[in-house]
């Protein structure tokens, strides 16, 4: 269950950069949108989230029989889970930020300053979530010269984090300007 959870990990960070970077295209108006990206995303991410709470409750009816949680011995675990929470409760803003599906016709909704610092603070929680995340995930797959690795992965990730978040800024001073 480990392998696949970490497999499901894999594919949800590299769908996740190409939904990013695809979408931050599409803000600045470079870009079609694929329809279909997001939808398997959140197929995955939500299967990924699924066996990491049964991961949690395991571990957390372990602590409880053995009576030594060590909380503040693991805290990169509960950085890990609490950052993974906090995705789970922003990517609902996240999905409602865009359009208003309230109707059969697809409509965009004004892309405000509230909208733009949740989305800012959902990219926050993602980049946590993945540097707390990437060393293990590489040592599941048996990763040689981690280190290496790490660094590769790290600056592929933050890049898209970046490009992202550029694309959030201008898609909002578009909506200022109301050209979108």
């Amino acid at each position: 269950m480990r392998r696949l959870n970490g497999i499901l990990a894999f594919s949800a960070i590299v769908l996740f950069l190409v939904h990013g970077v695809l979408s931050a295209l599409l803000m600045m108006d470079a870009a079609p949108f694929i329809r279909f990206l997001p939808h398997v995303t959140a197929g995955i991410v939500g299967v990924h989230a699924l066996i990491s709470i049964g991961y949690t409750i395991r571990i957390l009816c372990i602590a409880h029989r053995t009576r030594a949680p060590y909380f503040k011995e693991n805290r990169l675990f509960w950085t890990r889970r609490i950052s993974g929470f906090v995705i789970l409760c922003l990517i609902t803003f996240h999905m409602f930020a865009f359009s208003d599906n309230n109707s059969e016709v697809f409509r965009l909704v004004p892309f405000d300053l509230y909208r733009l610092i949740l989305q800012l603070l959902f990219l926050c929680s993602v980049a946590v979530h993945l540097i707390a995340n990437v060393k293990p995930l590489l040592i599941s797959f048996g990763t040689r010269k981690l280190r290496q690795k790490w660094g590769t992965v790290l600056f592929f990730v933050s890049a898209g984090l970046l490009f992202m978040t550029i694309g959030f800024i201008v898609y909002y001073v578009r909506w200022q300007m109301n050209l979108v």
